[in-house]
C-alpha cells in the first residue's frame, strides 16, 4: 500500500485532519427514588378541611454537597393544597406548604471538584388525614420523589475528522456537542431593606426563611455574560399579636451583575446556575414592619458553542492503525421555541376592593410543573404568578396588590425526540398586562418557552493515527488472575477514567485498589496498580 502524502497534517507517514473540542464528559449518572414523609396543618386563620378538592407538588433543589463517589441532595416539597371548608357556605380555600429533605445518590468515581446536576420530580403525593388526633387540621404528607444525577468534567481532546487514504474503509458518525468555550464562578450578595405589607401584622419572631432565584434575562457580549435575576423569600414569622398567629409573607428582589469569561461571543449558548449559600432576613431595630434582607448566592456560568462533526470512528484496510477514545458526552437532539399566551379573568380575592385603575403588573415567578417527552414532541404543564397593582375602588381610592396564578399548557415540536431523553425548559415572559373588566380584573401574559432536547451517547472515536508498515508480534499478556495486581508506570494524558476504559475495568476496581493515590493529581512516572478482575 503506497503512503500518501500532501494532506493538511501528516502524523508519522499518516495522514489525516483533527478539530479541537473541549467538552463536558460525563463522568457517572443514575436515577433513584426516595420517599418523603412530614406533616401538615392548616395554617391560623383558615377554617378546618371539609374535602381536599386537589393537591398541586412541585420538587426543588436547595443545596447538593459532591463527595467522593456520593452526591448529598438538600431540597423541598412544594405542595399547594385547595380544599372545601367545614362551613355552611362550603367556601373554597387554599394552603401552601414546604417540607425540606435530604438524600443521596451514589455515583462512583465523582470526586468533590466535578460538577454534578441534579433533577427532581416528583412522581406521587398522598395527602391524608392524621389518625392521631381527631381533628381537621392536621395531615400527613407521603411523597415519592424522582432524583436523577449526573456528574460532568471538561475534557479536551481533537478528533480525526478525515483520512487522506484511498484504501482505507473509513467509518464515521456525526456528533451534535456543546463545545465548551469557558466557564466561570462567582459569588454576589443581593440586600434589600423593605416593608411588610398591608395588612400583614408586626413581626414578633421569624420562624422560618427561603429564598429560590431565577434567572429572568441572561445576554452575552464579548468575554462577558450579562444577567438579570430575581430572589423569591418566602418568610414564616410569629405576629406581635395577643394570641402569637403564625403568617407568611412574600418577597421577591431583584438583582444584576456580570461575570468575565474569555472567548464568549454573541450567538453562543450560556447556562448559568445558581445557589442560595446563606439568606439572612431580620426586622430592623426600633421599627418591627421593616425587614433587611441579605442573601449570598453563587452563580456557575457555562458558555458553550454548538457544534456539528463529523467523526471518525474506526478505520479499516489501512497501514495506519486506529487509536481511539471512548466518549460519553450528552448529544444535542434538537432544540425549540414556542410561544403560549395565557389569559384569566377573575375578581380581587374577598376582602379586598374591586379595582378602579390598574398601576402595575408583573410577573414574578413561572412554575414548570411537569414535562412529557413524547416521539417528536415535548409537552410542558405550568403556571405563572402574576402580581398587579391597583387603585381601589373607593372614596378614599386607597392601593392594593392582588396575585393570581394562571395555568398554561403547550408543546413544543423537536423531531428526534424520544421518551427517556433529557430535556430543558427554559420559560422567559415577553409581554404582560391587566386591565379592568366591570368589577373584575383581566391578565394576560405572553410568555416564550424554549425546550432543548439532549441524550447521553456512548461513542468510540479515533483521536489519532499511527504507521504500522510490518505486522508486529502481539507482546504476551502478561498472566493476570482475577485478584491479582499487575503494576502500570503512568504517561502523559492518562487519567483514572481513561485507564479504566482501557483495561476494561470498573473505575471504583481501580479507585479501590490505589487508595493512597490522588486520581486528581496524577504524575508522569509514576507507579499505580490495576486490579485484574472476571471478564464476561
Amino acid at each position: 500500500m503506497s503512503k500518501k502524502s500532501g494532506a493538511m497534517r501528516n502524523y508519522m507517514d499518516c495522514n489525516y485532519e483533527t478539530e479541537y473540542l473541549k467538552i463536558n464528559m460525563i463522568i457517572a449518572e443514575d436515577t433513584k427514588q426516595t420517599i418523603v414523609k412530614g406533616k401538615v396543618s392548616v395554617p391560623d386563620p383558615k377554617p378546618d378541611v371539609e374535602q381536599i378538592l386537589s393537591v398541586e407538588k412541585s420538587a426543588r433543589v436547595r443545596r447538593i454537597e459532591v463527595l467522593p463517589d456520593k452526591v448529598v441532595v438538600h431540597g423541598s416539597l412544594n405542595l399547594q393544597i385547595v380544599y372545601v371548608a367545614r362551613k355552611p357556605d362550603q367556601s373554597v380555600h387554599s394552603m401552601h406548604h414546604m417540607l425540606t429533605f435530604t438524600t443521596f445518590i451514589d455515583l462512583p468515581g465523582v470526586e468533590p471538584d466535578m460538577d454534578v446536576d441534579v433533577k427532581l420530580e416528583v412522581e406521587d403525593v398522598n395527602v391524608k388525614q392524621r389518625h392521631d388526633c381527631n381533628c381537621d387540621r392536621d395531615f400527613d404528607v407521603v411523597a415519592v420523589i424522582k432524583v436523577d444525577a449526573k456528574a460532568t468534567q471538561p475534557e479536551e481532546l481533537n478528533v480525526v475528522v478525515k483520512v487522506h487514504d484511498n484504501n482505507a474503509i473509513i467509518e464515521s458518525e456525526r456528533l451534535k456537542v456543546d463545545h465548551l468555550i469557558g466557564n466561570a464562578r462567582k459569588q454576589i450578595m443581593v440586600d434589600e431593606v423593605f416593608r411588610i405589607p398591608d395588612p400583614k401584622p408586626d413581626i414578633e419572631q421569624i420562624i422560618n426563611v427561603d429564598a429560590e432565584v431565577t434567572i429572568t434575562h441572561k445576554k452575552i457580549i464579548r468575554n462577558k455574560v450579562m444577567f438579570d435575576g430575581e430572589v423569591h423569600l418566602q418568610v414564616l414569622y410569629v405576629a406581635r399579636k395577643p394570641d402569637q398567629p403564625v403568617h407568611e409573607l412574600h418577597k421577591v428582589i431583584k438583582f444584576s451583575d456580570f461575570v468575565e469569561v474569555p472567548g464568549a461571543g454573541k450567538h453562543m449558548k450560556v447556562e448559568i446556575k445558581t445557589t442560595v449559600e446563606s439568606v439572612n432576613v431580620d426586622p430592623v431595630k426600633g421599627n418591627p414592619r421593616r425587614l433587611d434582607a441579605g442573601i449570598v448566592l453563587e452563580v456557575k456560568v457555562n458558555v458553550t458553542d454548538p457544534r456539528t462533526v463529523y467523526v471518525v470512528t474506526d478505520v479499516k484496510d489501512s497501514n495506519c492503525k486506529a487509536t481511539k477514545y471512548n466518549l460519553r458526552v450528552d448529544q444535542l437532539v434538537g432544540e425549540a421555541s414556542t410561544q403560549v399566551v395565557v389569559e384569566s379573568t377573575s375578581a380581587p380575592p374577598d376582602p379586598k376592593p374591586c379595582a378602579e385603575k390598574i398601576l402595575e403588573c408583573r410577573v414574578e415567578h413561572i412554575d414548570i410543573e411537569k414535562v412529557e417527552v413524547l416521539s417528536d414532541k415535548v409537552v410542558i404543564r405550568g403556571t405563572l404568578e402574576v402580581k398587579v397593582i391597583y387603585v381601589a375602588m373607593k372614596p378614599n381610592q386607597s392601593v392594593h396588590a392582588m396575585h393570581k396564578k394562571m395555568s398554561f399548557r403547550t408543546f413544543v415540536e423537536v423531531p428526534g425526540a424520544r421518551k427517556d431523553m433529557d430535556v430543558s425548559v427554559m420559560p422567559m415572559v415577553e409581554f404582560v398586562k391587566a386591565e379592568t373588566r366591570g368589577p373584575k380584573v383581566y391578565c394576560e401574559a405572553v410568555i416564550k418557552i424554549l425546550v432543548r432536547v439532549t441524550e447521553s451517547m456512548d461513542q468510540s472515536v479515533v483521536i489519532a493515527l499511527d504507521m504500522s508498515e510490518e505486522p508486529e508480534e502481539e507482546p504476551e499478556s502478561p498472566v493476570c488472575k482475577p485478584g491479582d495486581m499487575i503494576s502500570y508506570t503512568i504517561k502523559s494524558g492518562d487519567t483514572f477514567y481513561k485507564l479504566a476504559m482501557q483495561y476494561d475495568i470498573p473505575l471504583q476496581d481501580l479507585l479501590d485498589a490505589n487508595p493512597n493515590v490522588n486520581p486528581n493529581n496524577l504524575r508522569v512516572g509514576q507507579v499505580i496498580n490495576i486490579p485484574c478482575v472476571a471478564k464476561g
